[in-house]
């Protein structure tokens, strides 16, 4: 897989190379390269699990109050429905086709979409759709991110002298358009999706919504909060050094 995709699919490129190995060498193989082989085993258990989930029938996957599923009538989603047997394979069996990797992201990109961020075009680094706007930066040895990648999701930010994010993965800017009015409206003009939107992006501005259009926000620690929070602690000292006095 190309490495502007992101750390999910170089994830999923150390597990089906791992799958393909015998399981009778994978610990020395996970040595080599500086692996945790629980890990891979958790992942390939979890894998199994999650296959099992797929083969059961609807009704008795509902039943264990596992929600209305999204797919084919016989029950399967994405990769696991697809014309080949690419999902059903045990361990993985060698590497997923383009649209099975496709059909990730794009899973990745429903669950993470709270972190998402658009590439900035003043600098070479993201910033976050979430308000308040914070600029991101790839982690080191996945810069290439800032090259290909229009917009990003990302699991947390790491701060290593400047705000990383961890686990981050490629998406397409469509794949956000229905997610964002559940977020705060305002947001869905950071992704340029609306009137003007786009036009600021290209100008390399940070688009911003309209004054009327942009919710009240109360600052919870303000002057007086600070203030009557300084004298309790100097009430609190002063009373632990008579207490140490006497």
């Amino acid at each position: 897989a190309p490495p502007d995709q992101g750390d999910h699919t170089t994830l999923l490129n150390v597990f089906e190379e791992w799958a393909t190995v015998a399981p009778t060498h994978r610990e020395a193989w996970c040595s080599r390269r500086g692996l945790h082989a629980r890990a891979l085993r958790a992942a390939s258990d979890v894998r199994a699990q999650l296959l099992s989930l797929l083969d059961r029938p609807p009704a008795a996957v509902l039943s264990q109050g596992e929600g209305h599923r999204r797919g084919s009538p016989a029950g399967g989603t994405g990769a696991h429905s697809e014309g080949n047997e690419e999902g059903r394979r045990p361990n993985g069996g060698g590497p997923s086709s383009p649209r099975t990797r496709r059909l990730c992201r794009q899973a990745i990109c429903e669950g993470h979409f709270m972190h998402a961020a658009r590439r900035a075009h003043a600098s070479r680094a993201f910033v976050t759709l979430a308000e308040p706007a914070q600029t991101v930066f790839p982690r080191q040895g996945n810069e290439a991110l800032l090259d290909t990648a229009s917009h990003v999701v990302f699991s947390e930010l790491a701060w290593h002298g400047r705000l990383v994010m961890r686990h981050a993965c490629a998406v397409e800017p469509e794949w956000l358009q229905h997610l964002l009015p559940r977020l705060k409206e305002p947001m869905a003009d950071s992704v340029g999706f609306r009137d003007g939107g786009a036009a600021q992006q290209a100008a390399g501005g940070m688009p911003r919504p309209a004054a009327a259009e942009a919710p009240s926000l109360v600052r919870r620690n303000d002057a007086n909060a600070v203030a009557a929070a300084q004298q309790r602690f100097e009430q609190r000292r002063k009373r632990l050094k008579s207490e140490r006095v006497g």
